[in-house]
């Protein structure tokens, strides 16, 4: 991964950190609480898919892919979740294995549906791993319209190709209570979706999840530099978990 793709994946994952933070009474809560009788769900285009730097960001990333590969034979595509598991942790994680990584910080599945031809279909993968909807939820729109849009990202995989094994990654648990008080509700509604189209599915809440509090467990937790807990992102043993998971669903 080059610097300047660092440098805008940092950006983006901090700009959605920063601009989701809401008047909470709990102290490092992003997102929106769908639980709330108040909460009324948005069907417009979300904040990030409007934002102007994060669209400059999404734009430089792309440009650093035409002229990179043209085939593969393993894609991870979706959000920040598959963002931050490539260059030497992919490598590391994952030995042995032809994959690339045409996911983007802050996506979401309106933004993913629209690249989903260029970026991934393109490249005439084996298999295709997705993690998307996240951001979604955090920006409040309405699991309906999500799981609309998701349903066409794997149709469209399904149609175009056909011999492509396509594996749909849940949202995973993060520290956000927020978001973890809504995410199993929308997994399921995802395992659903994915059982109905014949797509395999990969709940990341067994391994990962504290359903009592609800969220990610503590050891699988990232600290910032600033000794805060990131609200949505998970630390190195939690890619290795993912990892694992991942290794027999994406191997021959």
């Amino acid at each position: 991964m080059n610097s300047l793709v660092k440098y805008c994946l940092f950006s983006v994952c901090f700009l959605l950190a920063t601009q989701c933070r809401t008047a909470d009474s709990r102290p490092d809560t992003i997102g929106q609480d769908y639980l709330d009788r108040e909460f009324k769900c948005t069907y417009a285009p979300l904040g990030v898919e409007a934002d102007v730097r994060v669209q400059l960001m999404r734009t430089a990333f792309r440009e650093t892919w035409k002229t990179s590969r043209t085939n593969a034979d393993i894609v991870f595509t979706g959000d920040s979740t598959m963002a931050i598991f490539g260059g030497d942790r992919l490598q590391k994680m994952l030995p042995g294995f032809d994959i690339v990584n045409r996911a983007i910080g802050g996506e979401t599945t309106a933004g993913l549906l629209e690249r989903l031809d260029q970026d991934v279909v393109s490249l005439r993968p084996r298999v295709v791993a997705i993690v998307i909807g996240g951001n979604d939820l955090l920006g409040g729109r309405c699991m309906r319209i999500a799981l609309q849009n998701t349903g066409m990202i794997l149709q469209k995989l399904k149609t175009s190709l056909p011999n492509t094994k396509v594996i749909m990654v849940s949202i995973p648990p993060v520290v956000s209570w927020k978001a973890s008080s809504i995410t199993p509700y929308y997994n399921r509604k995802l395992e659903y979706l994915t059982r109905d189209m014949g797509i395999t599915f990969l709940d990341l809440w067994p391994a990962m999840g504290d359903l009592e509090k609800p969220g990610l467990k503590q050891e699988y937790r990232f600290i910032m530099p600033n000794g805060k807990e990131d609200q949505v992102h998970f630390n190195e043993a939690g890619y290795l978990v993912f990892a694992n998971l991942l290794r027999p669903l994406i191997g021959p």
